[in-house]
């Protein structure tokens, strides 16, 4: 069996045989293969158990229809928040889009996680094999759960797709996340949680290896996976929960976000980040310019001097007009690779030479050691010195 991943040969076979003593899914006595692909590390099942190649004790298996515990209450909280978190560092998520955004969980059991999405505003949904969690769903938490697999899906139309530890149970993950690709819309996001196979700890470990993990990832095959299907990775992280969630994953887990992305959106995705960063300069160039003005004017009408020579300072001289460029009295900083160096018509000056200039304002032209600069001027011009800052 070539690797699910990246289609190779070159595979060691027998990497690892577990015999199965006690499980809930296996026979006593049966042996888990494991082979691993010398190409791209991706440790799989083979063969698959005959327990997993008959998908259909899903359907069946009371244990998919148990609810939450406080741990695994723990656990999607903070699934929750990731998706949330990634959502608004993307620009997605704001008052007035979360409304049309809506999150549809594959493998969505009882709807322990989903309820938490429908308490924070989210439109929800879900797909799960499982009748009694389904039924579960809807009777505790009035949460609607669509019936079936993956392969079963010919249209998913929410822009958010949640798979928590449902992923290294799917045979063939490339076809898997193929079929996504093409039922999901345009700029859909599909959040993966699964155990890490890169950390020692789970390789081997005893409870780590079970019928159920057909797949084991690590960060450079599953992003491979996704690559594959023709989704571009966006995110990707190593977790670990908190021993109070130990009862819902007690082993490092990996956390991917997909995000199924034309050429022609990620070049508007620029552009408008382009636009809002312009748009941000427009209102520091205002914000700036009418400090140093109201400086110039009430407090320094003589003129003043800049303190610091790095590249604020060039952008400070780029918000000014011709007036306050005028005004400029000289440039001194601490730093003595800048000593002597010519910035507009100024020549840089050592900073400890600011006392001659005690009569005029200084603008301290830094972010960074603003507080620190402050204090100098104070302890070399005394407390009552004219001194403008920015932030």
């Amino acid at each position: 069996m070539s690797c699910p991943v990246c289609s190779s040969n070159n595979i060691l076979d027998n990497f690892q045989e577990i015999k199965i003593e006690h499980n809930y899914l296996a026979k006593s006595g049966d042996i888990l293969k494991i082979s691993c692909c010398v190409e791209c590390g991706f440790i799989y099942q083979n063969p698959i158990l005959e327990i997993m190649q008959n998908i259909s004790h899903y359907e069946d298996f009371t244990k998919y229809a148990s609810e939450e515990t406080k741990g695994h209450k723990l656990a999607k909280l903070d699934q929750l928040n990731w998706i949330e978190r990634i959502l608004k560092d993307n620009g997605e998520l704001s008052n007035q889009n979360k409304n049309s955004l809506s999150i549809y969980e594959i493998g969505a059991s009882v709807g322990a996680f989903l309820v938490h999405a429908k308490e924070m505003g989210w439109s929800v949904g879900g797909l799960e094999p499982s009748q009694q969690a389904i039924t579960a769903a809807l009777n505790n938490h009035d949460i609607e759960i669509d019936k079936g697999f993956i392969g079963d899906c010919s249209q998913i139309s929410s822009n958010i797709i949640a798979m928590f530890h449902v992923f290294q149970d799917i045979i063939n993950p490339v076809q898997c996340l193929q079929h996504l690709h093409k039922i999901t819309p345009e700029n859909c996001y599909l959040f993966v949680e699964v155990p890490n196979m890169s950390w020692p700890d789970n390789c081997p470990a005893g409870m780590y290896w079970h019928p159920e993990n057909v797949n084991y990832f690590s960060p450079e095959n599953i992003v491979l996976a996704g690559k594959n299907a023709g989704w571009n990775s966006i995110y990707l992280d190593s977790i670990s929960y908190p021993e109070k969630a130990h009862d819902y994953c007690a082993y490092p887990a990996l956390r991917i976000v997909f995000l199924k992305r034309s050429n022609e959106r990620t070049i508007e995705m620029k552009q408008n980040a382009v636009s809002i960063i312009e748009t941000q300069m427009t209102s520091e160039e205002k914000r700036i310019s009418e400090l140093l003005h109201d400086f110039i004017t009430n407090k320094s009408p003589e003129g003043f001097v800049i303190f610091g020579a790095g590249g604020h300072t060039g952008m400070l001289l780029n918000f000014m007009d011709n007036y306050s460029k005028s005004k400029i009295i000289a440039i001194v900083d601490s730093n003595p690779k800048t000593i002597g160096m010519s910035i507009g018509e100024n020549t840089v000056e050592i900073s400890s030479q600011i006392h001659k200039y005690k009569k005029y304002g200084c603008v301290i032209s830094s972010q960074g050691y603003q507080t620190q600069i402050k204090d100098f001027i104070e302890e070399t011009n005394g407390k009552d010195a004219k001194i403008l800052t920015f932030y």
